[in-house]
């Protein structure tokens, strides 16, 4: 385990990049695996290297895998059976505008193709 402080510009700051959903608060050291430590210590406007000694011990949530939130994705598009709630996802995530002509068979094929090409944005 690593000790990371937050220097960046907001209060208080919620790890969202490296999906560990810590918390900081500004000037706060906390503990961190030391993969993740090292990913974050390259954004050295935002984290530096914190003290052993201050550092909050953080039960982390499990971290989820990107394969997971994709695929949980894809399959909220399989459930959904509105134009507008695809149509959503498309211009929201993708910036693309689906055919209202089309079936919604059709749209939730279209809409997991972008998730396929694009990624999760």
């Amino acid at each position: 385990m690593t000790p990371i402080k937050y220097i960046g510009k907001r209060e208080d700051h919620i790890d969202g990049c490296y999906g560990t959903r810590v918390a900081f608060a500004q000037g706060e050291s906390v503990l961190m695996p030391d993969d993740i430590a090292a990913k974050m210590l390259k954004h050295k406007d935002v984290y530096i290297s914190g003290n052993v000694l201050e550092a909050n011990a953080v039960t982390m949530p499990p971290l989820i895998k990107p394969d997971e939130d994709t695929q949980d994705l894809r399959d909220t598009v399989q459930n959904l059976d509105s134009y507008e709630a695809l149509n959503n996802i498309a211009a929201n995530d993708y910036g693309q505008k689906l055919d209202k002509r089309k079936s919604i068979a059709t749209l939730r094929t279209e809409v997991t193709q972008m998730i396929d090409q694009f990624g999760l944005v």
